[in-house]
């Protein structure tokens, strides 16, 4: 988020009155436009100010598991809230720490900028999640006059408890290395950027350059890769859209999308010669996005922040590992696989039946009615085609998705499959060839790839910590066709 009067000027050529209207109506989307259908209210009642490109609110935003935190660029103040959202006029919590502009969270370590507006040092901290106060000392500056604006989290750092951060400024976009300890930075391109993004396999970083009004994407090496004009809407926060993404028969595929100071949301169709199109409008100011556990897109606004539906964006990190991984039980028996590609993703299905070849004990399967995660990934011969999450202690119809079997295990059920498409999950303890799980999903939300796959097939049902998992091959398949892929595991 940073304020750029003179681009503003020209871009909306010289209208005084339409500048006034940005800077004193605070207000959500009113239009949609395909793939989005609507919008709710949030968090509401931020405070705002004026500014030459419309007045300014909440900027920086992030999810934990159990909370929603988003930073004030008015008063330099920090909030937390549950996760069902709220009010800036009474949250969980609140500090005027100085923090003004992004913020990232990595394997419980919590990060923010101070920057424009800030009433501290400018550059990257860490905070407390309790108490929200800074955790001194401060971990980088940068040579910016405004301080930084962004910070987003490397999905691919080899170590997660200390990952590398992307940080962006007017004077370009720089890597913070080992943020927790002995801190080092090297910038990884230059420009006048805002709003950041990374895919979730670390493939792609995604920027909107300032002063050209521009989105850019880089590919690992900071080589450019993608250059799209936005003149005139004031780009900045950036999401990007699941792959295998279908909705109401357009396919949105690593689509993306764009919250503008405009007012506005536009989707770059990276499919189709980058073509643009405003799917929102009506709005007051925009900055930030982030994309929450429930893969919906949650946008900033001058005075709130907004929860735009349908949910179809890609979470911050991937699920599952770009490769298997090693040491998951394999199956006993002949495990079932069915996976179901609909072109327009009503019908995308996904079955599998696994049995044991050693015990497992209902201890094996952790706590997810309060803790445990789990991932269902699907790879083939060319990688990762299948990644979906069942996450811990999550409601579905006003109880929790997740039931306890007693000694035999735990099951999982959200009849709407509203979280990437997983209907039921079933976790049965036992005796060598006793013990069972079973996945179901369908609908739009399964991301189901183009078919056929290409074998060997390999399914794995695995707890999110990586204490346990489970896994079946398929070298051969019943029948794989552009519609339906079957098969039995060795």
């Amino acid at each position: 988020m940073r304020t750029y009067r003179r681009r503003w000027r020209i871009a909306l050529t010289g209208s005084v009155v339409g500048v006034i209207a940005l800077c004193s109506i605070a207000r959500g989307f009113t239009t949609f436009h395909p793939p989005l259908t609507g919008g709710t209210d949030f968090v509401t009642g931020a405070p705002s100010c004026p500014l030459a490109s419309g007045s300014a609110g909440p900027v920086g935003l992030v999810f934990d598991p159990s909370h929603f935190f988003a930073t004030d660029f008015c008063n330099h103040t920090t909030y937390r809230f549950p996760l069902t959202g709220g009010s800036f006029a009474s949250p969980e919590a609140s500090s005027i720490n100085g923090l003004t502009q992004g913020l990232a969270v990595s394997e419980g370590h919590y990060y923010g900028l101070a920057g424009e507006r800030s009433n501290i040092v400018k550059g990257l901290y860490a905070f407390d999640p309790a108490t929200l106060s800074l955790q001194e000392p401060l971990i980088a500056s940068f040579p910016s006059a405004d301080g930084p604006v962004a910070v987003v989290v490397d999905p691919v750092s080899p170590d997660p408890s200390n990952p590398d951060l992307f940080v962006s400024s007017s004077a370009g976009i720089f890597r913070v290395h080992s943020p927790n300890s002995a801190p080092t930075v090297t910038q990884f391109a230059t420009g006048n950027f805002d709003g950041l993004y990374f895919t979730s396999d670390g493939s792609r970083l995604y920027g909107a350059e300032v002063s050209l009004q521009h989105i850019f994407g880089f590919d690992r090496s900071g080589t450019q890769v993608l250059a799209v004009d936005l003149s005139g809407h004031g780009p900045d926060g950036v999401a990007v859209a699941k792959a295998n993404a279908v909705i109401g028969g357009i396919d949105i595929s690593n689509n993306v999308f764009v919250n503008s100071n405009d007012g506005t949301i536009e989707r770059i169709d990276v499919n189709n010669g980058n073509g643009v199109s405003v799917v929102a409008s009506g709005g007051s100011r925009g900055d930030f996005v982030t994309v929450g556990e429930d893969e919906c897109l949650y946008a900033t606004q001058s005075d709130r922040i907004v929860k735009l539906i349908p949910c179809f964006f890609e979470p911050r990190t991937q699920p599952c590992a770009p490769m298997p991984v090693t040491g998951c039980q394999a199956a006993a028996a002949k495990a079932s696989l069915i996976v179901r590609k609909d072109k327009r993703g009503k019908r995308n299905a996904l079955r599998w039946r696994w049995k044991s070849s050693a015990a497992v004990a209902a201890s094996d399967f952790g706590t997810p009615i309060t803790s445990t995660e789990y991932v269902l990934c699907v790879y083939d011969n060319l990688g990762l085609r299948v990644s979906a999450r069942v996450p811990a202690a999550r409601t579905c119809s006003a109880t929790g998705c997740w039931k306890s079997l007693g000694a035999k295990g735990f099951r999982y059920r959200d009849t709407a499959g509203t979280l990437d498409g997983l209907t039921l999950v079933r976790l049965r303890a036992g005796a060598p060839g006793k013990a069972k799980i079973a996945v179901r999903g369908k609908g739009m939300n399964l991301a189901i790839p183009k078919l056929p796959l290409s074998t060997p097939v390999r399914v794995q049902v695995a707890r999110a910590d990586g204490a346990a998992c489970w896994e079946a091959t398929y070298s051969t398949s019943l029948k794989n066709n552009t519609g339906k892929f079957r098969a039995r595991s060795n």
